[in-house]
Parts: structure tokens; C-alpha cells; sequence
């Protein structure tokens, strides 16, 4: 179980499962600063084309760089931009996302903004750090704006709950794939929780991300997703 981020993973040891709860919430995980100066920069400017409004600023939005696609709110720097659409943000601000590695792949995205009563933003992008962008200290990047487009607020998601013993129990009936499976909370605890899970490869070994079809939802709105319990061969899946 990871306690400093967004969702709870829980690993069943004896299967080949492992699931994880989503719990609302108000408030996102905190960033963890470094304790000394350190920096390695993300700048650039937020392009706008005809769908943008040809005389509003570009001012304030949230351009945010993290490491973990369609999940902005597990590791994460950001920047306000200025009138002009520049921006730059310090990756260093999280020491969640060091160390930079090179040919990794980052996330860059810009959160919805609304104006006049329509959305401006900038879905995620890949960005690849290369040895020089390391040696040189910062990377260029500019963003497009778009209307309809945008992140979630890695500032605003969702945070831990810490799972306590006894309030969230797995059965399963084997080991094997296809076995059959039964999940159970507190309700008390836990009154609407979404839950994901994902096939191992029978090592114990998961990898910790979510999103790229690695987390898969079974489970939300009080409903079971029939079509994804199938795909991922979970057997029958009961509560």
C-alpha cells in the first residue's frame, strides 16, 4: 500500500489480482519539496489558434508537468502562466518526480479555464527528457490551447484514506485465473468506493501506475462493469 498518494492499492497475495480503491475527496496530495535549491526548468508558451479567443490574455492557467499518464496528481510541478501564455515551471518542486531519467516519458497538460462560459485548456502530451535537455538544467515546451480541452487539477483530486484492518476483505475460491472473486467493505468506511484492478503475472509484482489500460474499473456508482470483469478473465466477481 502506497500512503502518500492519490488511490489505494491493495495486493491480494494469494491470486493473481490486485485491486485498488479511488475515495473522494476535496483536497489533492501536497507536493514534497526539496530541502535544498535544486531546479531543472519546463518552459514555454501556450499557443492559441483560431478557437481561442483572439483578444483574451493568456494569463493564469495552470500548466502542470508530472510522471504518471492521466494521473496528474501522484507526482507533479506546475506554473501559473502570464499574459503573454509563457510559462515555467520548476520539475524539481516534487521530489516524487526525481530522479529525471532520461527517455523517460513525462506528461505535460494545462487545466480547464473557463471563459465567456466556455472551457480552454490542453490535454495531456508526452515529453521525453534527452541526455542534453538533462546536461543543459530545462526543456523547452510549448502547449496548444484548445477549446474543450484540459487536465484535472492535480490540486484538487483526490487524497488517501488510509485502509484499516478488517474494513476491506478479499476471498477467492483459488488461485488460478478465472477464479472466482468476492470483495466486501465497511459501508460505514467506505460508502461509494470505485475499484480497479489489474492481472499480475503470478510473481507478486505489480507495476505501481495507473491509466495506459494497466488499472482497469470494475467497480463504481454501486454497479459492477460486467464487460471489463470479462475482458480481465476475474472469474465472477461478487460483493
Amino acid at each position: 500500500m502506497l500512503s502518500k498518494l492519490k488511490n489505494i492499492r491493495i495486493v491480494c497475495l494469494s491470486a493473481l489480482v490486485a485491486l485498488m480503491f479511488a475515495l473522494p475527496s476535496l483536497a489533492g496530495p501536497p507536493q514534497v519539496t526539496p530541502p535544498y535549491p535544486t531546479a531543472f526548468w519546463i518552459y514555454g508558451e501556450l499557443v492559441t489558434g483560431q478557437e481561442y479567443p483572439p483578444a483574451g490574455p493568456k494569463n493564469d492557467y495552470k500548466v502542470v508537468f508530472y510522471g504518471v499518464s492521466n494521473v496528474p496528481s501522484l507526482e507533479f510541478a506546475f506554473d501559473m502562466s502570464d499574459n503573454a501564455g509563457n510559462f515555467i515551471i520548476n520539475a524539481h518542486d516534487d521530489l516524487r518526480l526525481l530522479p529525471l531519467n532520461e527517455d523517460q516519458e513525462y506528461y505535460i497538460g494545462v487545466v480547464a479555464k473557463d471563459i465567456d462560459g466556455q472551457s480552454y485548456g490542453a490535454n495531456q502530451r508526452g515529453v521525453t527528457l534527452t541526455a542534453d535537455d538533462l546536461v543543459a538544467g530545462y526543456k523547452n515546451v510549448d502547449v496548444n490551447l484548445r477549446q474543450g480541452e484540459g487536465i484535472p487539477d492535480p490540486e484538487g483530486i483526490e487524497e488517501v484514506v488510509p485502509i484499516e484492518l478488517g474494513t476491506f476483505w478479499i476471498d477467492r475460491v483459488g488461485d488460478g485465473v478465472g477464479d472466482d472473486i468476492k470483495i466486501g467493505w465497511d459501508p460505514e468506511i467506505y460508502s461509494d468506493p470505485t475499484i480497479y484492478a489489474m492481472i499480475g503475472n503470478g510473481t507478486g509484482q505489480f507495476q505501481n501506475t495507473i491509466g495506459d489500460n494497466v488499472w482497469t474499473e470494475i467497480y463504481s456508482n454501486s454497479k459492477l462493469n460486467s464487460a471489463n470483469i470479462a475482458a480481465l478473465e476475474l472469474g465472477t466477481v461478487s460483493m
